[in-house]
């Protein structure tokens, strides 16, 4: 499909939107739509898993139409920016970490995080592989400009408990290097639904990698969790000796090395950023050869964000910032602490990122713009 996309100036709803069908993905790549620089093409891994591929002239993103919705790879000017993990291909699973190589995921809503012992839940929710059975190719120019993207709806319901409505939603615009996804939450009950939310967003770790945010680094603004995990013996020691030097000076942790750090498992922090006038906060991962990742969320709906780091060896895994409604201990934690939050009965609710890299011309005018505000 070949499609010139015209603005209509009273609306920003997509000026295409085409379902599309698990019974149309094969493993030969088929163009479904094509606009200037913009197109689309769906395949199917060798796991059976089917994808949807767009494409601008930057780059591409691979995303899992019925699996979550995932954005399971990225790439904009050659910088591949999914985490390294054991899993090439995403395999047909709702189980979390048998398929754990995306490089993001949404996550909630009923539950997130990991689940204590007096906690029900899967980890991270239901979200994250969910199974969706609408999925719809959009196409259209808002203010922003012309975009290809995705989006689905789910609608779980449970008598007497819960009715609620997710929609996915992710728009790549020409000539970008990121992209914008939100979550539409809609309560159908009229009484007032609990709710949790993370956006899990894995870039790559690699020595040399500066970190910078609108989130202070101090012990106020850059919180260690005390986890151990489960790690024995040497190892363990190893990740304790670490945690006493990050307890006694933050700011070891902002420059990647894995000479003089350790994240093995892994290490989470919580981070209180501080938003800019328009109410946002940026995250910002700058490359040695220059460049940056880059993360932005709105505070409003998202008022915490975690960072998490894992170097094993098999994962090297920079969750520089993931937003959030709460921490990451699963839902008993969340609630003893106040940090469930509550839609009215039908209500919606929109949480939204902007994700990808940045070129060096684009972050520093991008750390120009942010001025003090960024440390």
């Amino acid at each position: 499909m070949t499609l010139q996309l015209e603005r209509e100036p009273k609306t920003m709803e997509p000026a295409l939107k085409l379902r599309l069908l698990p019974a149309t993905f094969t493993a030969q790549p088929t163009r479904i739509f094509t606009s200037a620089e913009l197109n689309a093409e769906i395949f199917t891994y060798s796991t059976g898993v089917a994808a949807l591929r767009l494409t601008n002239s930057r780059g591409h993103l691979d995303l899992l139409p019925f699996q979550g919705q995932q954005v399971w790879r990225a790439c904009f000017d050659d910088q591949d920016l999914a985490m390294q993990t054991m899993f090439a291909e995403p395999e047909p699973t709702t189980e979390f970490l048998a398929t754990y190589g995306g490089f993001m995921l949404h996550c909630g809503v009923r539950a997130m995080g990991n689940p204590s012992p007096t906690d029900t839940h899967p980890p991270h929710g239901e979200l994250p592989n969910f199974p969706y059975t609408e999925a719809y190719l959009i196409a259209g120019v808002d203010d922003s400009g012309a975009y290809v993207g995705l989006t689905g709806r789910a609608v779980c319901r449970n008598s007497f408990a819960y009715g609620y409505v997710v929609e996915p939603e992710l728009r790549l615009y020409a000539g970008a290097t990121t992209f914008h996804a939100q979550l539409h939450l809609s309560n159908l009950r009229t009484a007032p639904f609990e709710y949790m939310y993370l956006c899990h967003i894995n870039f790559p770790a690699r020595d040399g990698i500066r970190l910078l945010s609108t989130a202070p680094v101090d012990p106020e603004h850059l919180i260690l969790h005390p986890d151990l995990f489960a790690t024995v013996g040497a190892a363990r020691e190893c990740l304790a000796a670490y945690h006493r030097r990050l307890e006694e000076n933050i700011r070891l942790s902002t420059t990647l090395d894995r000479a003089a750090q350790v994240y093995d498992p892994e290490i989470v922090f919580t981070m209180h950023h501080l938003p800019d006038k328009a109410g946002r906060a940026h995250t910002l991962g700058l490359l040695p050869e220059g460049g940056a990742y880059y993360v932005a969320h709105r505070r409003a709906e998202l008022p915490l964000a975690l960072r998490w780091i894992a170097r094993t060896g098999n994962e090297e895994a920079l969750g520089m910032v993931l937003p959030c409604t709460a921490e990451h201990h699963g839902y008993n934690y969340a609630r003893e602490r106040g940090q469930l939050r509550t839609l009215p009965g039908g209500e919606t609710i929109s949480m939204s990122v902007e994700v990808g890299y940045l070129s060096a011309e684009a972050t520093a005018a991008k750390c120009k713009e942010l001025g003090d505000l960024l440390v």
